[in-house]
């Protein structure tokens, strides 16, 4: 079953992805600048860059797609202003500034918006709908001096924020993180429990049914590497090409899964949860990595809940998983038969991951 998951559903193999976007709101006086940032990916699903069907946005597609970016720029935000002498709100559109790619081959675009000041404003992230299920959206809003004023995550059922309350002469260093810790925390869950790499990795070390202890410092020993990683990774002090690292994780699964099969010991379990770990936070650092662009100390908080998000879904599984390999493990068939063919499968799943982030991705 979990092989032929594995198979079916590659878009989710290929895991690291959940759907976030970032967003910058300068704000000051007549102007709104909106600095967003979202995947290749994300905008191929807007626009159809992908035109290799290699599921990645070369800087030559983009290039090929340069005349219809800016009506798609044009089309990802609008701004209700004031209500006119009609008493109908005005919604005014953006002029597209800059489009342009960077060295991870995520697309920024420069949108200004013109209003009169100061007035009660909203602004709509119009897509939210259009793109994966799920997606995100991290709005950081910043006065005209600079100061962080807020930061909160949008979704497709709650695509706006309000920025009437905001004073764009408000004094330096006032911040007001919002609600966005929650959300990130339950992004956190949701990456694990749809992440199917990850989950087969903690499947496959949890399961050769270690006692309560093993599987404690086990489980404490991948969070503590995965949590090293995302710290680098949210200082922008170590950045790694996400194909390697995704192939990387492919093939822990797969040396897990053999040594399972090999008879590995559980003494030493926690000392390859802890290497590998630190592999498996790349792959949560890619998740969040241009959210820190630009974000200050405003990032630490969501980034903080995404890591105690992940941490309640490790848990979560592991909750329902050992109790039942421990009771399992009173049968000998189970021991003897349907533990190695498990492992068996979880490392075939790993070989078939790591050929379709390598071989079959190009």
């Amino acid at each position: 079953m979990l092989l032929g998951a594995a198979m079916a559903l590659p878009s989710a193999a290929w895991a690291h992805d959940p759907g976030l976007s970032s967003v910058t709101l300068l704000y000051g006086g007549a102007r709104l600048e909106v600095r967003a940032i979202f995947a290749s990916r994300d905008i191929d699903a807007l626009l159809s860059l992908d035109a290799e069907a290699d599921r990645m946005v070369s800087a030559a597609e983009l290039e090929a797609a340069g005349d219809d970016l800016k009506p798609l720029a044009a089309s990802l935000f609008a701004v209700r202003g004031s209500a006119d002498s009609s008493g109908e709100p005005i919604l005014l559109a953006g002029l597209p500034l800059d489009i342009r790619s960077d060295d991870s081959g995520a697309i920024h675009f420069s949108i200004a918006f013109e209003i009169a000041a100061p007035q009660s404003l909203t602004l709509l992230s119009l897509r939210l709908g259009d793109l994966g299920l799920g997606h995100r959206q991290l709005v950081t809003v910043r006065s005209e001096n600079g100061a962080v004023l807020e930061v909160t995550l949008l979704d497709a059922q709650r695509n706006r924020v309000s920025l009437a309350a905001l004073d764009p002469i408000a004094p330096p260093n006032v911040t007001r993180p919002g609600g966005a810790f929650a959300g990130f925390v339950g992004l956190g869950v949701e990456h694990i429990l749809i992440g199917y790499d990850h989950l087969a990795f903690l499947i496959a070390l949890l399961l050769i049914g270690s006692s309560f202890g093993e599987a404690a410092k086990t489980i404490s020993a991948f969070t503590v590497a995965h949590s090293i990683t995302l710290g680098l990774a949210s200082l922008d002090l170590v950045r790694l090409p996400i194909g390697p690292v995704e192939a990387l994780i492919a093939l822990s699964i797969v040396y897990v899964g053999i040594e399972n099969l090999l008879g590995g010991g559980v003494e030493r379990r926690w000392m390859i949860a802890f290497g590998f770990g630190l592999i498996h936070g790349f792959g949560f650092a890619a998740v969040l990595r241009e959210l820190t662009t630009g974000s200050g100390a405003a990032i630490v908080a969501p980034l903080l809940g995404f890591n105690v998000g992940v941490e309640l879904g490790q848990i979560a599984v592991a909750a329902v998983v050992l109790p039942l390999v421990w009771h399992l493990r009173h049968r000998p068939a189970f021991v003897t038969r349907y533990a190695p063919a498990c492992s068996l499968l979880i490392a075939l799943a790993g070989c078939y991951w790591f050929l379709d982030r390598t071989l079959l991705a190009g």
